[in-house]
């Protein structure tokens, strides 16, 4: 498993891609990620999206495991739409697992059998969404809502003050760069030293607030 910039990258937002081939250990391969400090596996449907550049006829397979054991909470395969050389494809695909794990301490997987394959695969923008409030993509966690909407607040902040500023100029947040599909925003070096998306952007604030019946409002002098 690589990083690459390849010439032909998923968009000129995300350049760098990560290249998945067989090695001595067989022909199944994969990624896997923890998220941040683990994740909480609940028996609920999750969404999940993952875009993929090579040639491929077999089939992916997404599953919920745990990170201590060879337990699997949940899976889903997800058929190959890979037909093109040098051509990018998104798959999507729902997973529900069919039991709750018992700790956090868990993994997000994508594995394929490396062996139908030109020497591997590309991908980019993998993600995984719990349930969200009203359903919303990309949207928020129902129970952080749930908490605020109580409180019946009229305005809020976004997207908050040392994140806002940045750890320089180049750096601050961009209102302009959080619009649009997905793999059209780029990342940029959060002030809390890992690497942020623009994911969660100016039309999923703007949602937000109307979720929870606040009145959006620009002050005078920003751009």
């Amino acid at each position: 498993m690589t990083l690459k910039n390849l010439s032909r990258p998923l968009s000129k937002a995300l350049p760098t891609s990560v290249h998945v081939a067989a090695g001595s250990g067989g022909s199944v391969v994969g990624l896997s990620n923890s998220g941040y400090w683990g994740i909480d596996v609940k028996v609920q449907k999750y969404t999940g999206t993952f875009w993929v550049r090579g040639v491929y006829e077999g089939s992916f397979t997404a599953s919920l495991q745990s990170a201590l054991t060879t337990e699997a909470f949940g899976s889903v395969v997800v058929p190959s739409k890979c037909t093109t050389e040098n051509e990018w494809t998104e798959h999507t695909f729902t997973l529900t697992p069919f039991k709750a794990a018992p700790s956090s301490n868990n993994t997000f997987a994508i594995t394929f059998d490396a062996a139908l394959t030109k020497g591997g695969l590309d991908f980019n923008l993998i993600s995984l969404f719990p349930p969200t409030f009203k359903d919303r993509p990309n949207g928020l966690r129902i129970d952080l809502v749930d908490t605020l909407l109580p409180l019946k607040p009229t305005f809020f902040r976004f997207p908050g003050g040392n994140n806002l500023e940045g750890n320089d100029n180049k750096t601050y947040w961009d209102w302009k760069k959080s619009i649009g599909p997905l793999k059209d925003r780029p990342g940029f070096p959060g002030v809390w030293e890992y690497q942020q998306t623009y994911g969660l952007g100016l039309i999923e604030y703007m949602q937000w607030a109307e979720d929870l019946g606040c009145e959006p409002s620009k002050r005078i002098g920003e751009s």
